[in-house]
């Protein structure tokens, strides 16, 4: 679905996303607020710079940062 059109407010989650996206060769309007109705504790997690390169490839990491 190529989209033709969207109305974002520059990031403010509390006010409402429209896309326009063709279908078949008809224009769909989606819109949705993207706020979550509870609030997601997500957990952050920092590596220890003294970790191996194999410590750091079984985190998925390279090395680099």
């Amino acid at each position: 679905m190529p989209l033709v059109g969207w109305s974002i407010y520059n990031g403010d989650a509390t006010k409402e996303i429209e896309l326009s996206a063709m279908v078949n060769d008809k224009r769909v309007v989606i819109k949705y607020l993207p706020v979550a109705l509870t609030e997601i504790i997500v957990p952050q997690f920092i590596l220890k710079k003294e970790l191996s390169a194999e410590a750091l490839m079984q985190c998925g990491r390279s090395g680099k940062f």
